[in-house]
């Protein structure tokens, strides 16, 4: 049974999160309401998906994603959901806001210039509890340059980066690890 966009949305206002990761928008094709996520493991794990950089770059171990929820990628969000990590659309910021998650609460991390615009929503840096850290790159691998290769031409890239500049990346580390021990 895949998560839906509401289900996950009530989960989020139930779980409250340690750390969001912004995206631009829904994907154009077979969006399903929460970003990065396709409804099957097919379409997520296609070289042109930025959601499977995204999770590559994270340093997700994919494979065993898959086997561990064959059934549909959205229910592997909602594990990781339960281990304090959402994803979510610029586009969608309000709803966030208006889920009524306590201020000065999450961690995030903005991905691309069309998601930038949650800088300019005082409601969202409310939320955070630093200063949203922005990626001037989408995970999206079309016109890949340097920077996309830094953060999301890697397993474990964004990570990586992460550390080098943003003293919180520890955190977001440990997550990680939780959420790929749950799945061995």
């Amino acid at each position: 049974m895949s998560c839906s966009a509401e289900e996950y949305k009530e989960l989020v206002r139930r779980q409250q999160p340690e750390y969001v990761i912004v995206g631009n928008d829904a994907y154009p094709t077979n969006a399903m309401g929460i970003a990065f996520c396709k409804e099957s493991w097919k379409e997520l794990k296609h070289q042109n998906e930025s959601g499977y950089h995204l999770l590559n770059a994270l340093g997700i171990d994919i494979a065993k994603a898959e086997i561990k929820f064959p059934n549909s990628a959205s229910d592997f969000f909602r594990l990781m959901l339960k281990n304090g990590l959402i994803f979510w659309n610029a586009s969608e910021i309000k709803t966030l806001i208006s889920l009524g998650l306590p201020s000065r609460s999450i961690k995030s991390i903005i991905c691309g210039p069309k998601a930038e615009k949650c800088f300019r929503n005082p409601n969202f840096l409310e939320l955070c509890n630093t200063f949203p850290f922005y990626i001037p790159r989408h995970p999206c691998p079309q016109g890949t340059n340097s920077i996309w290769e830094k953060f999301w031409g890697n397993k474990g890239g964004l990570i990586d980066q992460l550390a080098l500049i943003y003293k919180n990346a520890d955190d977001l580390a440990n997550v990680i690890e939780e959420i790929n021990r749950d799945l061995d």
